[in-house]
């Protein structure tokens, strides 16, 4: 079905454009249909055949032309003697115009009509246009590392090599063969001489540049396939490989032939069969380019095939390295370059830093064992599975991108560094996972570490790994989701592997079980439990047993030490110790084949090569990640209600909980991706319900849209919709739901992030919440004050770039980039000054964004009048606890919720008076901020008239608060009271939002206002002879050491300290040059106060009273060009 689907596709240029140039063929000195189509083969098996006969057919008497009729019975020589073969380009006909042969010959020509000639001119100008494109492709693809288009420009040189000859022939020459010489002619003589010497060199020459041509033209092909490799061209450029070589071999053998002769050739016949043979072999190597070559379009309606990933982990542990070993398993990379290519970091800065900034997807097929697919616990068809995998950053600047990459997965891949364990990121991007409801399976890696430095035993190793898996376990438990259900991971079940990402191996225990379940003749599910834990073989009595010694007390060796690491720990021991004979015999005995090259291979290169085809990772991986890894249609089930604002039971909503691709389209774009033409952006996402195709109008929704309203929302068609492939996009005509997309033509409507649907009556899906905040500021400005109109552009497509980054313009005109570290930071301004602006800009130092808030309960209400004196507003405030603070931010509370639940959450979960919590006003700043304004008033008359007018007030004021115009945080407001004018036209909002304004400034000066500050947890990585130079550091950038312990079986120490953002700056740098480079940071934003993590902390002090806070807040708004004092209480409370 795939393939008539494939075949029903409009036909595409390349080969269109190919068809007059076949029918050209029409001209072969064969008249029978059989004989044409062998001559069809042959010269697709032989294109030299071809080449031969059009490129000297170039007489204006036609008696070349002719002469490829006859055969060589027909010629002799003056002196009576037959010659060996047709006279082509050797001989020279004697015939007279006046001879009735050479009529007989003229009557079997005739003019190419114009329709041939327009058909010639036809696939001229397809292989023209197409050769021009190719190249243009192949240096943009160079350039940019981008290809957009279709990716069969690369057969372009193949049909160049025998098409263009005969296009000559009918455009330009305008003759062809109309009627067989051979028939005319029967049994007649044609008398030829032997040409002088300058004719025949001149001859030999011509066939010589001949077969040349033939032979390296379409290597062009093989060249350019390997240069420009997207998605399949791996594999493409093998047959490209395959058919070259074949007519290499045979235009050798026909130019060999032609020099010698024809009938001195021992078996001719079987040369011209051969041929004739190689054109079909060349012939389904074309179909099996064009129709079934490995595009993951052809799998995408399988859904219950599809797995989504993402690969997360703490910064520097092995994402991007294990991601190769995937990739190579595809055939988009060589197995040699996977571990170092780092296929998925696509930006140069991402190559020379060696880490990872934004997340890549990429697609690919993988093909299950036929005997493993009952271990698949879900429903599938076949075994062919298509894996949209995506590698996301570790670096905490980032989270971001993982935030992004995890709302369009159902998996995730959580890499842990051996020696380094479960690292603060790791649980950060862990528990991102499990909030977004994605099943985790885990890969311990760097496991040649621990073997070569750190030199572990057997069974130290065992108890690394174990402590690991408990850390990730513990992680898991802790943010337990029972719709999820049981989702820690566990090594007997396969949801753990082991491996080393630089070297390319890896395994499960489902490997070795397999391996062993033959040889003690037990069920392979047995096998993997008796390979972990408490189990213990004994050699002597051939039993198992849960003990680890013997009755007489002799110790056992752990199940999993013996039959698992044993093998590993030999090979690594034999091969880098160069124990040359004991390790040749275990490569034999592992039936490792070896090429000759790599047999003379040492130390940890052999190592490399032979762990790598012992134990590829790449199989280990994937066949993990679709065994126990859900497919969207599982995945949905389970997750939709989680990322569907609207009802559980309107169409959309069960369109996504089916996965139902016949549905409304419902579609998340999550981040924006830039593309290679300046200032436009694909818009990433996934398909959760319905079909999204090229010029398919849907609704474009923004996050600030409400059902029924129109205010962010858009209705635009779809341009084109691609694929993601890595540092390549291909275009596919659709995709159905449960897919990875990318989409042209609606960057112009998004910012950042959207809801894409065909229902007037969706609502949106849920807005993605980071786990960083953009809390670091700068200022941009440009050199020359002619590009000012360039950096306005710039900012806004950086802003549309970056899923987290933050651009805004001051009061005074300053142009303001937030990132959420100094290292994010770095990155967009690189970004902005390079890519989006493109002209030279100048940045002020980095500053912290802080927060305000109040301490303490108002202890009076304040009181403030309109201009008009005519109403009176009264007010509290009072700080909010802090979990419900995290709970708004978070995403669990928020104004959308219905009113009735959400009041009942806040009496029931932090203690509100229902009442109070039923008359929420409003959430702010941005409408969705953790300060709120609640009504407490009884009985005011017109209070619903000014409402919005007071919600306009209250999001001003939390946006800017009183004492640094900072966002305001952690603030409730009560209006107590209420005194209007009776008149609407005095209580207006010129009235009323600059007094309500008033009021909760006021009612912030009498609540004991206070300062937050954004405070990273730091861990660090160090051995005990630094510690001394980190706690210095620590104690003069005011940080606070909570945790310190040793890795077990490592000389390092981890430290865990917080550290205040506004004292990161310049921190790593300091760090190690007083620890002589011997420690490793890595900041983190923490935020679950629960687990003592922080991402805002209360400064001690007020800015009222003179101190560090007040001296803080008088600089920011010294910065700001305010004045350096907070404004008097008396600015903004009345007296009655």
């Amino acid at each position: 079905m795939d393939v008539l689907k494939k075949l029903q596709e409009p036909i595409p240029p390349y080969i269109s454009g190919t068809f007059p140039a076949i029918a050209t063929v029409g001209a072969a000195p064969f008249n029978s249909f059989r004989g044409k189509l062998l001559w069809i083969f042959r010269t697709l098996g032989c294109p030299f055949t071809g080449l031969m006969y059009f490129c000297n057919v170039k007489n204006d008497n036609h008696l070349a032309m002719c002469a490829y009729w006859l055969p060589s019975k027909n010629f002799e020589k003056e002196d009576g003697k037959k010659i060996l073969y047709r006279p082509f380009g050797q001989y020279a006909m004697k015939l007279s115009p006046e001879s009735e042969q050479y009529k007989k010959i003229d009557e079997c020509v005739a003019k190419s009509s114009v329709l041939e000639r327009l058909g010639s001119l036809t696939t001229a100008y397809y292989i023209l246009i197409g050769t021009i494109t190719a190249l243009s492709r192949l240096a943009e693809a160079r350039e940019t590392n981008q290809c957009n288009h279709c990716t069969d420009w690369t057969y372009i040189p193949i049909l160049l090599s025998w098409t263009l000859p005969a296009i000559y022939i009918r455009t330009i020459k305008g003759k062809i063969v109309v009627f067989d010489p051979s028939i005319k002619l029967e049994n007649e003589i044609i008398i030829v001489s032997e040409p002088f010497d300058g004719m025949r060199s001149d001859s030999r020459a011509h066939i010589l540049i001949t077969a040349f041509a033939s032979i390296t033209v379409p290597w062009i092909a093989v060249v350019i396939g390997y240069l420009t490799p997207p998605v399949s061209f791996a594999c493409r450029s093998i047959f490209l490989t395959i058919f070259c070589s074949i007519w290499s071999f045979n235009n050798t053998i026909a130019y060999i032939s032609h020099i010698v002769g024809e009938k001195t050739v021992r078996g001719h016949s079987v040369i011209h069969t051969w041929f004739c043979f190689s054109g079909v072999i060349i012939t389904l190597l074309l179909v099996l380019l064009g129709v079934l070559s490995d595009d993951p379009s052809r799998w995408m309606d399988k859904v219950s095939n599809v797995r989504n990933m993402s690969v997360i982990a703490h910064v520097d542990h092995g994402k991007s390295t294990l991601t190769d070993s995937l990739v190579s398993k595809a055939g988009i990379i060589s197995s040699a370059k996977a571990g170092e290519a780092r296929f998925t970091d696509t930006r140069q800065d991402e190559q020379d830093r060696c880490i990872t900034i934004k997340s890549t997807a990429i697609s690919m097929y993988f093909e299950l064992k036929k005997d493993d697919l009952g271990d698949v616990k879900q429903k599938t068809e076949g075994n062919e599975f298509l894996i949209n995998l995506i590698d996301s950053p570790g670096h905490v600047d980032f989270s971001s991108e993982v935030t992004a990459a995890l709302r369009v997965t159902d998996g995730a891949l959580v890499v842990v560094d051996c020696v380094e364990g479960v690292c603060v990121q790791t649980e950060t991007v862990l528990r991102q996972a499990l909030t977004e409801r994605i099943k985790p399976v885990v890969i311990i890696n760097k496991v040649d570490r621990a073997l070569l430095e750190l030199q572990l035993t057997k069974e130290d190793l065992y108890t690394s790994f174990q402590r690991t898996i408990e850390s990730v376990n513990v992680i898991i438990s802790t943010y337990f989701d029972k719709t999820l259900g049981d989702v820690q991971v566990y090594p007997e079940k396969g949801t753990v592997a082991f491996g080393s990402g630089l070297h390319g191996w890896g395994f499960t225990l489902r490997q070795f079980a397999s391996r062993y379940s033959k040889k003690f003749g037990v069920d392979q599910e047995k096998m993997m439990q008796k390979l972990w834990g408490e189990n213990y073989f004994n050699p002597a009595t051939k039993k198992w047993t849960t003990k680890s010694n013997t009755p007489e007390g002799k110790n056992l060796e752990r199940a999993f030490c013996m039959f698992v690491l044993d093998p590993i720990f030999k090979l690594f021991d034999a091969i880098m110790n160069f124990k040359k004979d004991e390790a040749s015999k275990m490569i034999e005995k592992l039936d490792i084949q070896l090429k000759s090259d790599e047999r003379d291979l040492e130390g940890k290169a052999l190592l490399k090569v032979v762990m790598r085809k012992f134990l590829p990772a790449s199989d280990a991986l994937l066949e993990m990640i679709v065994i126990h890894l859900p497919s969207p249609v599982t995945a949905q089930k389970y997750r939709s209600e989680s990322l569907y604002e609207g009802p559980s039971d309107d169409e959309c909503a069960i369109g996504i909980r089916d996965c139902d691709p016949n549905a409304p389209l419902m579609l998340y774009v999550s981040k924006m991706v830039p593309t290679s033409d300046k200032g436009r952006f694909y818009a990433f996402g996934r398909v959760f319900s319905g079909t999204v195709r090229s010029g398919l109008k849907v609704r474009i929704q923004g996050p600030n849209y409400v059902p029924g309203k129109k205010d962010d929302l858009f209705v635009k068609p779809i341009q084109r919709t691609i694929l993601m492939m890595g540092r390549y996009v291909e275009p596919i005509e659709d995709c159905p739901a449960g897919n990875i997309v990318g989409l042209v033509g609606v960057d112009q409507y998004l910012l950042k992030s959207g809801t894409i649907t065909t229902s007037e009556t969706a609502h949106n899906l849920k807005v993605m919440k980071f786990s960083v905040s953009p809390v670091v500021q700068v200022a941009v400005e440009v050199k020359n004050a002619n590009d000012l109109p360039k950096l306005v552009e710039g900012l806004k497509r950086l802003s549309k770039s970056d899923p987290c980054v933050q651009c805004s313009t001051s009061e005074s005109g300053e142009h303001i980039v937030a990132g959420a570290g100094e290292l994010h930071l770095e990155i967009c301004l690189k970004d902005l000054e390079e890519d989006h602006a493109q002209v030279p800009i100048k940045t002020g130092d980095p500053v912290v964004s802080y927060r305000e808030t109040v301490q303490a309960e108002s202890q009076v209400s304040a009181l403030s009048k309109s201009p008009n004196k005519h109403n009176r507003i009264y007010m509290k405030a009072l700080p909010i606890q802090e979990e419900l603070s995290l709970d708004i931010e978070n995403g669990k509370v928020t104004p959308r919720d219905d009113f009735k639940i959400r009041a009942r959450t806040l009496a029931e979960t932090y203690g509100w008076d229902v009442t109070d919590a039923r008359k929420i006003w409003c959430f702010g700043p941005d409408t969705t901020g953790p300060n709120l304004l609640v009504d407490i008033t009884k009985g005011v008359q017109y209070l619903n008239e000014i409402k919005d007018s007071c919600v306009a007030a209250f999001q001003w004021a939390t946006k800017e608060g009183v004492c640094a115009e900072e966002n305001m945080r952690s603030c409730r407001f009560n209006v107590v009271d209420v005194v209007l004018h009776a008149d609407a036209i005095h209580r207006g909002g010129g009235q009323i939002i600059p007094t309500c304004r008033r009021v909760i400034y006021a009612a912030s000066l009498l609540a004991t206002p206070g300062i937050q500050e954004p405070v990273y947890l730091v861990e660090i990585q160090c051995p005990e002879s630094a510690m001394g130079g980190i706690y210095g550091v620590l104690n003069r950038r005011r940080g606070h050491v909570f945790t310190e312990e040793q890795r077990p079986g490592t000389p390092l120490y981890n430290i865990k300290a917080y550290l205040p953002v506004n004292e990161s700056f310049g921190f790593t740098a300091d760090l190690r040059s007083n620890t002589g480079g011997q420690a490793f940071p890595q900041a983190v934003f923490d935020q679950y106060i629960s687990f003592h993590f922080f991402i805002w902390q209360l400064m001690n002090g007020t800015p009222l009273e003179p101190g560090k806070v007040y001296d803080l807040v008088k600089g920011i708004r010294k910065r700001k060009g305010l004045s350096e004092e907070i404004p008097s209480l008396d600015k903004y409370m009345d007296k009655l």
